[in-house]
């Protein structure tokens, strides 16, 4: 087991961020990501299946996303609010979505289906929904 690892179980639960709870003879570190690739704080290569689980389909370290992050971490990031770079994207998916009126970025996919009970019992007209 690497220090790395090692290090790992005695700060999180089972060695993990609560994704792959492995055991310690099993458990990585990763140290770095190109494309769908990984390595671990060992050197060993493995190919990303869930590549963070949608929010890199395009692969890790792109050259064009660290271009535009580079671009944009000196004016802020996260906002709570509306930004420019948000609402161009938004302006670009109605025009190319014609059936498309609104749009709702969230963070998570806790938040959309939050959003969407919000929308149903709107819709629906009815403050309870059943859901399995």
């Amino acid at each position: 087991m690497t220090s790395f690892v090692s290090r790992s179980f005695k700060v999180f639960p089972a060695g993990s961020n609560g994704e792959f709870d492995l055991p310690e003879d099993l458990a990585i570190v990763i140290s770095r990501g190109q494309g769908c690739e990984l390595w671990d704080t060992e050197g060993k290569h493995f190919y990303d299946f869930s590549l963070g689980w949608g929010s890199v389909l395009v692969g890790h370290a792109r050259e064009e996303v660290v271009e535009a992050v580079t671009r944009q971490a000196p004016l802020g990031s996260n906002f709570a609010y509306v930004n420019e770079q948000s609402l161009l994207l938004a302006e670009e998916i109605v025009r190319l979505s014609p059936d498309c009126e609104y749009l709702l970025f969230v963070a998570s996919g806790t938040w959309v289906t939050m959003d969407f009970h919000r929308l149903a019992r709107a819709f629906i007209k009815r403050p309870k929904i059943v859901k399995f």
